[in-house]
Parts: C-alpha cells; sequence; structure tokens
C-alpha cells in the first residue's frame, strides 16, 4: 500500500511537470514547481509564536475531545452507520479518488486562460500532497490503534509501526480537496461544498474507522494546509477574524467580519 500511495504522488508530481510546461501552459506557469518546491519549506519558516499558540490550542481541545471518544464513538457508529450520504461522502476521503480528481481538474485549468482558475486548481492538489505528507507522519508518531481494534480510544504506540487511527487521513483528505476552492471563490456554492468534507469526517467515525478526535485533528490539518497555501497564493492577509467599532450619534456597536 505504502509502495502504491508512493507511486501515485510521484505520479501526480511528474504531471505537474509536464503540464505546467506544455504548450497550453499560461504565461508564469513555472509559478507551480517554484510552489511545489518553496512551499514547504516556507511552512516552517513562517512559523512563529502566533501559529505555535494556534497548535498548541487544538492540541488542548484534542485532548478534552478524546476524553468522550468512547461515548461519542458509540453514538455516531449507532445513529449514521447506514447512511449512504455518508458513504458517499466518504469516497472523497479516500486519497486515490481526490488526487485523481483534482490533477484532472488542474489538468483541464491549463487549456483555459483563466489564471485564477489554474491557482485554485493547483492549490487544490498541492494542498492534497501536503497533507499526505503532514498525516502520514503523524500516524506514525502517534501510533494510535483504531476503535475496531477493540484496544480502547487511549492505546497510542508512538513512533511505532501499525497504528494509524491518528489522525484520519480520510477526513485530513477531504478538507485539504475543498479548502482552497472555498478560499479562491468564496461564496454560498463553495462553502456549501464543505458539507463533503464534514461528512466524510463522520462518516469515518460512524463506520468504526475512527475516534472522533481522530477525525477533528484531520480536519485541522487538512484545513490549516488548504487555508495557509490558497492565502499564500492569493498574498491575503491570514487574519481571518477582524472586530470593526463602528460609532453614532447615540450608540456604539461592534461588527464581526470573518473573512475566507
Amino acid at each position: 500500500m505504502q509502495s502504491k500511495n508512493a507511486f501515485i504522488i510521484s505520479l501526480i508530481i511528474l504531471t505537474i511537470v509536464l503540464l505546467s510546461q506544455n504548450c497550453f501552459a499560461q504565461d508564469g506557469a513555472d509559478r507551480f514547481l517554484y510552489w511545489l518546491k518553496e512551499d514547504p519549506v516556507n511552512i516552517f519558516t513562517d512559523f512563529g509564536s502566533a501559529q505555535m499558540l494556534k497548535v498548541a490550542s487544538v492540541g488542548v481541545s484534542l485532548s478534552v475531545i478524546a476524553i468522550e471518544d468512547d461515548i461519542s464513538s458509540r453514538h455516531f457508529q449507532n445513529k449514521y452507520g447506514q447512511s449512504e450520504f455518508l458513504h458517499f461522502t466518504n469516497l472523497w476521503g479516500d486519497w486515490k479518488i481526490a488526487g485523481a480528481a483534482s490533477a484532472g481538474i488542474f489538468a483541464s485549468s491549463l487549456v483555459t486562460n483563466n489564471r485564477k482558475f489554474q491557482d485554485a486548481a493547483f492549490t487544490s492538489l498541492q494542498s492534497l500532497l501536503m497533507t499526505k505528507l503532514t498525516v502520514n507522519t503523524a500516524k506514525f508518531i502517534f501510533g494510535r490503534e483504531r476503535p475496531y481494534q477493540e484496544d480502547g480510544p487511549y492505546d497510542f504506540d508512538f513512533v511505532q509501526p501499525g497504528g494509524t487511527s491518528f489522525p484520519s487521513g480520510h477526513t485530513a483528505t477531504a478538507f485539504a480537496l475543498v479548502t482552497p476552492w472555498m478560499v479562491y471563490y468564496p461564496g454560498p456554492i463553495t462553502y456549501a461544498l464543505m458539507v463533503v468534507p464534514i461528512g466524510t469526517a463522520v462518516a469515518r467515525v460512524a463506520k468504526g474507522r475512527h475516534w472522533f478526535s481522530d477525525v477533528t485533528a484531520g480536519a485541522a490539518i487538512g484545513f490549516s494546509m488548504g487555508h495557509y497555501l490558497a492565502k499564500k497564493h492569493l498574498s491575503l492577509q491570514t487574519d481571518r477574524v477582524q472586530v470593526i467599532p463602528t460609532a453614532g450619534y447615540d450608540n456604539f456597536s461592534l461588527t464581526l467580519n470573518i473573512s475566507f
């Protein structure tokens, strides 16, 4: 399985190299190769105290969620285990399906003159690749057993091969696939697409493949990766929440603005 995944990743990267050099590519298409090379480095160089605080906050939240992993898992399995919709969303967490679809969209974008569409398609594909690497590294570090192995939610074999429950790769994949499109094209349609990765997360728990804290971590990784890359490629500010004061003659109010 690992060799098959490595082959698929290598094939996609080779496709990016070839397509970005072909006659259909627009001026400046070498930006794709530049992003592919530089973005993994920039993730570490851009990591500062603010990012450290966010990671710590997520870690604390996951610890709290993990306390109820056993109860929440039984609840989702009993209530949503037979859902056909969740079966559909679960498919989009399959890296082979999501990767093939994303690569196809990127290849199609290169025959257009729409630079924004090209960038969004590439960012989604790149987000999948970098999320895959991040998730596999985390799985090896934590070595958590899956729910169906019946060892309980707190069985971790750190830095040991075998346990692959934490974080959820399917959930991370689905969020990494959709999030860049939401950032590039904010609006009701792209926001509605988030139903798919959320459904994937629920499906993984309902099918007994993951604990709830697993899918929460996967969602955080996939969303953060897609959001970071899309914002970086769009050269937008990373601040998502702004509180804007508004004063009048006899009133004062605060407006909360959340930007994707």
